[in-house]
């Protein structure tokens, strides 16, 4: 389908379905001395921030709070979140919510964690901290 044909996206249309979600909750056991690995944050708020039809604008707030507390629990905890803050154009307001939204949850969490590194293209630039040594 060309690019002018496409319709524009609907937001209440969005709907996220993590695949065994109940039964990861169920088995999850936190080892306090091990590693997690919370990839994405991206999805994760837009599952919050969209679910329901009407954008939630609570969920980068609810989303940032609920990822740290979860953090504080095992002795590496490593979140991934895409960076789609360059887009460099001007957005529907509900992308700028988003896109907002997702800076805030970023932003809490980088003040929250001990390390902060950005990787591109395998190259890691740490803004805060130190990586550990292999």
């Amino acid at each position: 389908m060309a690019f002018e044909e496409q319709q524009p996206f609907d937001p209440a249309s969005f709907e996220h379905i993590p695949v065994l979600l109940n039964e990861c909750l169920t088995g999850l056991a936190i080892d306090p001395a091990g590693t997690v690995l919370f990839d994405s944050v991206t999805a994760c708020l837009a599952a919050q921030m969209f679910d329901g039809g009407d954008m939630d604008m609570d969920a980068p707030r609810r989303v940032a709070a609920q990822i740290a507390a979860i953090s504080r629990h095992p002795a590496n905890f490593v979140c991934v979140c895409d960076g789609i803050f360059e887009g460099g154009e001007d957005y529907a307001p509900w992308t700028a919510a988003y896109v907002g939204g997702l800076a805030h949850v970023c932003r809490t969490l980088a003040a929250e964690f001990d390390v902060v590194c950005e990787m591109t293209m395998g190259l890691p630039h740490v803004w805060k901290g130190e990586l550990p040594r292999a």
